[in-house]
């Protein structure tokens, strides 16, 4: 039996629902008579024809959910879906074993030759072989030229000394000698250029060596006061000014008696201005007659590069010895 509170005023009304008892045969419809207290509820009788449905009451509150019935039969699979879209390829699989190798096919057409390679590294020498057997002696040749002469051997020990010769006999009585002079000069200019296109006197003196009265001396020139035969010998030293660009010059001298060559060419100053050779020097020698008052000079001409070449201080000399 089961109790229901109905909200109908103020104060609430406790309907008791008692079980449903079986339905009862219909009866007549009576008249509508005055609605008595409600008793207690009978059996339920055997269920009667449904009767014509009653206007909608209000809805009453709702019961007590029930208890879940048994799950239905699956209904039928419905329709497929359309194809979803291309999942990501997965990951590749393990390499499956080998084939079976496939029958060798026809031999193609020979392809043209490749370059040569490159000469492979030498191999080592072999073991040599063993000696063959000699050859018969061969006729012998002409003799070979005489080789260079040995070192000389050490001195050998001194001899003794023999006994004194005989005095020879006396000598013819020879010319009485000449008069005998000299003078040398040593140069202090060192700002002339000495190598010029055309020849032109080198001022080889300033100091002076050794002179007497035969000679008369000037910065460019020797002056003899006598006759007779002189031999002269002229050196000039000469160096490339520093920072002057010059290369492989070559200052040719000679030696004047009154501005006529009497000499050959001295040309052994040649200046190579590189590798720290800068300076060398000319020479040249003379002997020939001269008279009272010959001028005697050394001239020089370029005979190699054009440019300035300068004496070296005090190192040009000049020399003349009276032979007669």
């Amino acid at each position: 039996m089961t109790a229901v509170i109905v909200q109908q005023s103020a104060a609430p009304v406790v309907v008791t629902v008692g079980i449903q008892g079986p339905r009862g045969i219909q009866g007549e419809p009576g008249g509508d008579g005055a609605t008595g207290p409600t008793g207690d509820t009978g059996p339920t009788g055997a269920a009667g024809a449904d009767g014509n449905d009653g206007a909608v009451g209000d809805t009453g509150p709702q019961g007590i959910q029930g208890i879940q019935g048994d799950t239905g039969a699956a209904g039928a699979d419905g329709a497929d879906g359309a194809t979803g879209a291309a999942g990501a390829d997965g990951a590749d699989g393990a390499t499956g074993a080998a084939g079976a190798d496939g029958a060798d096919g026809a031999t193609g057409a020979a392809g043209a030759d490749g370059a040569d390679g490159a000469t492979g590294a030498t191999g080592p020498a072999g073991p040599a072989g063993a000696d063959g057997a000699d050859g018969a002696t061969g006729p012998t040749g002409p003799t070979g030229p005489a080789g260079p002469q040995g070192a000389a051997g050490a001195d050998g020990n001194d001899g003794a000394v023999g006994d004194t010769g005989p005095q020879g006999i006396q000598g013819i009585q020879g010319d009485t000698g000449g008069t005998f002079s000299f003078c040398q000069v040593r140069n202090t200019d060192t700002s002339t250029n000495i190598n010029q296109a055309t020849a032109a006197n080198i001022p080889f003196g300033g100091t002076n060596d050794a002179t007497d009265a035969d000679y008369t001396l000037a910065s460019d020139s020797i002056t003899v006061n006598f006759d007779g035969v002189v031999t002269v010998q002229a050196h000039i030293s000469q160096r490339i000014p520093q920072g002057e660009p010059l290369v492989r010059p070559n200052v040719g001298i000679w030696i004047t008696n009154n501005n006529t060559k009497v000499s050959g060419v001295g040309q052994t100053g040649y200046i190579r201005n590189g590798d720290g050779h800068n300076e060398s020097s000319s020479h040249m020698s003379a002997t020939f007659a001269v008279s009272d008052g010959d001028v005697i000079r050394v001239q020089g001409e370029e005979r190699a590069a054009s440019g300035t070449v300068n004496q070296i201080a005090g190192e040009s000399q000049v020399t003349v010895e009276r032979r007669t």
